[in-house]
């Protein structure tokens, strides 16, 4: 799995997680956007350095202050492909005006032909002539843990949080950040103080369980996860999460009664229908997978996730071999992708 960027910047949106890969998105103001990944793949360096276990890149360990990732996770392949498009509303919410955007424009360019000196050394600028703009601070720290620098990264994201506190995603990345360089009883306390806001933080739900994974008391995220999914029955998001700390305990009577009860209580959450399906199609009940996948799409207001619910409705009609089935989702596809 390839590795993901730290942080990224939206005007209005959430940004994305695909496949554990974090898209920091500068949207211009005609709409269109540019992905930093996609950058960081131009200037050939055969691979993106990961800031936490969920990428399971064990080749890339370095030492204690300048490291590639926590090593393989259980959490790697579990709902972490998609997790970031669930919206918990943008990460930074402050507005990119036009100087802005001519800045980041400028920083994009430097950053595209590898200019990292000349990159930091604006980016610094930028920062000490402009001390409230967060935008900055975020592409600092981003760029730090893409380098593996994880004490600058912290120091960054720390000013982030420090300039943002009901930033939660910047929090939840912090915690990343402390868990990697071993200092768990801060990565716990961050997450504690995120959870007590925002139980259903998405985000963090998952950072707590990889950075007790790492720590060696993986129990301890998967119980604290069972407590907040019994004190909030009916949330979908923690729902969700539940469910994939029931499939690594491989409790899978629990399991299945936890997506029924959610889907009770939640019968048009695109985001549990799609968990049905899944399960659903594990089971061969490719019937009831082909339905859920379909209402999941239907009722998904976020086009990249309405995507991956056709896509998974695709999978289920192959394997149903149902050609018209296919055909069906093939096409709303398509329409997807030339929106």
């Amino acid at each position: 799995m390839s590795g993901r960027i730290l942080y990224f910047t939206v005007v209005g949106i959430l940004g994305l997680l695909v496949a554990g890969v974090t898209y920091k998105l500068v949207i211009r103001n005609d709409g269109s956007s540019t992905a930093r990944s996609d950058i960081w793949e131009q200037r050939g360096s055969g691979k993106e350095i990961s800031p936490i276990d969920e990428t399971a890149n064990p080749d890339a360990q370095k030492d204690s202050e300048k490291s590639a990732g926590l090593g393989s996770s259980i959490w790697s392949d579990t709902r972490l492909k998609s997790i970031s498009f669930m919206n918990d509303g943008p990460s930074i919410k402050d507005p990119i005006t036009p100087e802005i955007q001519v800045e980041l424009e400028k920083l994009s360019g430097l950053y595209a032909r590898g200019e990292d000196e000349q990159y930091l050394k604006k980016l610094d600028e930028l920062i000490s002539e402009h001390p409230k703009v967060k935008h900055y601070v975020a592409l600092k720290g981003d760029y730090h843990v893409n380098s593996g620098n994880l004490e600058e990264a912290q120091a960054a994201v720390e000013k982030l949080v420090a300039m943002d506190p009901d930033n939660h995603f910047a929090a939840s990345v912090l915690a990343e950040i402390q868990g990697k360089r071993g200092k768990y009883d801060e990565a716990m306390s961050t997450l504690d103080k995120v959870l007590e806001k925002n139980p259903s933080n998405v985000k963090a739900l998952y950072t707590l369980l990889q950075v007790t994974e790492s720590k060696g008391e993986p129990d301890e995220g998967m119980t604290k996860i069972e407590g907040l999914h019994a004190k909030h029955p009916d949330d979908a998001r923690i729902t969700l999460v539940y469910s994939d700390v029931l499939f690594v305990r491989q409790d899978a009577a629990k399991r299945d009664q936890v997506i029924e009860n959610g889907l009770n209580k939640n019968p048009n959450n695109s985001m549990l229908l799609r968990l049905g399906a899944e399960n659903a199609m594990s089971k061969n009940d490719l019937s009831k997978a082909w339905d859920m996948s379909v209402r999941s799409a239907e009722n998904e207001s976020i086009p990249s996730l309405k995507a991956e619910s056709f896509q998974l409705a695709r999978e289920i009609a192959e394997q149903m071999k149902d050609a018209d089935k296919q055909k069906w989702a093939s096409a709303q596809l398509d329409g997807l992708k030339n929106r």
